[in-house]
């Protein structure tokens, strides 16, 4: 048993010193958590929304929150280029996303809720839409959705990168 313990407090410390010194956790933790009231201050306004194989353009139309988690439900808006779920049936023109409070994090550009099994971000800034909606309009027709997908990821994570600095 003791060895077992030992083992996992040596994991959980290379983990520890490893993650330290990527963005993802160094920066993002430092933050404070997300508040209920901010996340409902974005009903009705558009984002673009990020997962696994997914960069789209959104309309927020709810959000619920609880002691526990928040979720959000979204509808797809139509715009060229833009790589969704609905392309491979996975979801409809409206679904739900939600995370534990413990892993929804609101930076100035959005939210991001990151954990394994479940990540996903929605971004708010107005330019950056409007940016992410331009590049994916310019490959269209031009590059496989994986290619576009990739530049489109790209940009959203430049972005994130650059909101976490400041």
């Amino acid at each position: 048993m003791e060895l077992v313990l030992v083992g996992l407090a040596f994991v959980w410390l290379v983990s520890r010193r490893y993650h330290s010194d990527t963005y993802s956790d160094h920066h993002v933790r430092e933050k404070p958590l997300a508040q209920p009231s901010e996340l409902r201050s974005r009903v009705g306004q558009t984002a673009i929304y990020t997962e696994n194989g997914v960069a789209s353009h959104v309309h927020v139309d709810h959000v619920s929150c609880d002691d526990m988690s928040a979720e959000v439900e979204l509808t797809f808006i139509p715009s060229p280029g833009m790589v969704t779920g609905q392309a491979t049936g996975l979801v409809g023109p409206t679904f739900s996303v939600g995370c534990c409070w413990a892993l929804l994090y609101t930076r100035r550009l959005g939210w991001h809720c990151s954990a394994q099994g479940c990540s996903w971000s929605l971004y708010f800034d107005p330019q950056l839409i409007q940016e992410v909606l331009q590049l994916g309009a310019s490959l269209h027709g031009k590059v496989d959705r994986s290619e576009r997908l990739c530049a489109l990821r790209k940009r959203l994570g430049q972005a994130f990168v650059e909101d976490c600095r400041n």
